[in-house]
């Protein structure tokens, strides 16, 4: 087990922001870590920055999976500082 901050990478594409997560990483996981997160069983929801996100998308971009994150005025620098914060764990892939 690995926390999941320290899998993922903050980036901002086409006006918004996501956390990308390497190929090794199944959509399932991320989406367990996320659902967690969002019923508040995170240290993330006592930063200002999850104020300001108003809704999180799991989804798989060509193998890779990636959670979109959306809100108001959301830069990458709030949701870097949110996702900081978070303590979710996730099953780390094996290496082959």
């Amino acid at each position: 087990m690995s926390q999941i901050k320290q899998a993922g990478k903050v980036i901002e594409e086409g006006g918004e922001v996501q956390i990308v997560f390497p190929h090794a990483f199944s959509l399932n996981v991320i989406q367990e870590a996320v659902e967690a997160c969002q019923d508040g069983q995170c240290s993330c929801h006592d930063s200002e920055a999850w104020d300001k996100i108003k809704d999180i998308e799991v989804r798989d971009h060509n193998g890779e999976v990636r959670i979109h994150v959306k809100g108001e005025n959301l830069s990458r620098d709030i949701v870097e500082a949110c996702f900081n914060d978070c303590d979710q764990e996730v099953l780390a892939p094996e290496n082959d």
